[in-house]
């Protein structure tokens, strides 16, 4: 069975991914960002506000 263990970040570790969650919120910051229009180029859809609001309530 997998496991999930818990470890010890690196401050290094932890810069980047402080930096990788602004800039993914920076990204979906609004309706009209970027982001949500790259989102759903990606999965193929054609409603933004589908994946505005999905990925929104993932960064709360």
């Amino acid at each position: 069975m997998n496991r999930v263990e818990k470890v010890e970040l690196t401050r290094k570790e932890k810069d980047v991914t402080q930096l990788s969650m602004r800039r993914i919120g920076q990204a979906f910051g609004s309706i009209d960002s970027y982001g949500v229009f790259a989102a759903s180029r990606f999965i193929g859809a054609d409603v933004n506000s589908d994946v505005y609001l999905r990925v929104s309530t993932f960064l709360k």
